[in-house]
């Protein structure tokens, strides 16, 4: 009779860490079941560190604790910010979205009737805005308490530190800026925000998630030994480095047989080679579509990727 072998591969990890994204939906409880190692034969693990210095909050409540209720103003009406405002006023109790400002009116009609239809929350006529000014009206109101800004990375520096200056709290998408004057501005707003017991938070949900939580404890535990190496995507497929884009006939990550989480894994993932899109004016479609093809040759010490 053999044995039953309980160890938990390192390849039976990634797959069962890619399930724990999904642990908001599922249950956490029961995804990370399947990761554990049951019966009397455990493995024990070489922790990378200790608890001590995970740096995690071990209390993740589905919702804050009330308090006074609270009203937002969105700045930025696409789907980024219907986002935003939905989990705005998910997060707890006693939550509304008063006011709106876009540049683009059906963008605006839209998030409205999605934050009715959703979250029976209505923005009158009177708060909502339109224009490239349309931010400075929304914070200028004297009943908003917050502002949500989920427009243009360009516009956030400037969005940010004239919300601060009207006294509001700010969650602004990330990234904060995009080059280093944008930079210096959201830094002058964070300390502004500071001296007036303001708060500013960015965008970074995975901090909060439970399942990126879960599997980054299980990481620290050493359920796949000492990292040496990674690579990292965040929600998003790479399919923009496929072969196919390239001119190599497919998506080189169809002959792995293995599907990334988001999508085939793509020609970056796999190979060590650096490749150079040299163009001028070219479009993806004529490649995609086969009007023309790629010359494939090699770099030269002029290119020294």
């Amino acid at each position: 009779m053999s044995k039953k072998n309980h160890t938990l591969s390192r390849r039976e990890f990634i797959s069962n860490a890619a399930l724990i994204g999904a642990s908001t939906t599922l249950g956490s409880g029961a995804i990370l079941s399947s990761c554990t190692n049951e019966g009397s034969n455990k493995v024990k693990y070489t922790p990378l560190r200790p608890v001590s210095e995970y740096h995690v909050s071990d209390d993740l409540p589905d919702k804050a604790i009330d308090g006074k209720p609270l009203k937002a103003a969105l700045i930025g009406c696409g789907s980024r910010g219907n986002g935003a405002a939905l989990n705005f006023l998910e997060a707890a109790n006693g939550l509304s979205v008063v006011a709106c400002a876009d540049i683009f009116k059906d963008r605006m009609d839209w998030c409205r009737s999605e934050l009715k239809k959703n979250r029976n929350n209505e923005v009158s006529d009177a708060n909502c805005f339109l224009g490239f000014d349309a931010y400075k009206k929304v914070c200028e109101l004297p009943e908003v308490d917050l502002v949500l800004i989920a427009t243009p990375t360009l516009f956030h520096a400037e969005q940010v530190k004239y919300a601060i200056e009207n006294g509001k709290h700010v969650f602004c998408e990330k990234p904060a800026a995009i080059d280093a004057v944008g930079f210096r501005n959201f830094i002058t707003a964070v300390k502004q925000a500071q001296s007036k017991n303001l708060c500013i938070v960015t965008g970074t949900q995975r901090h909060h998630d439970r399942g990126y939580i879960e599997s980054y404890k299980k990481v620290q535990e050493g359920y796949i030994g000492r990292i040496i190496s990674g690579n990292v995507y965040w929600n998003c497929s790479t399919r923009f480095s496929d072969g196919f884009r390239y001119g190599f006939g497919a998506e080189v990550g169809v002959s792995t047989g293995k599907l990334h989480a988001r999508g085939p894994v793509g020609l970056a993932g796999l190979l060590i080679y650096k490749y150079l899109l040299i163009g001028n004016g070219h479009i993806v479609e004529d490649y995609a579509q086969r009007v023309k093809t790629f010359k494939h040759n090699k770099l030269n010490k002029e290119y020294p990727y």
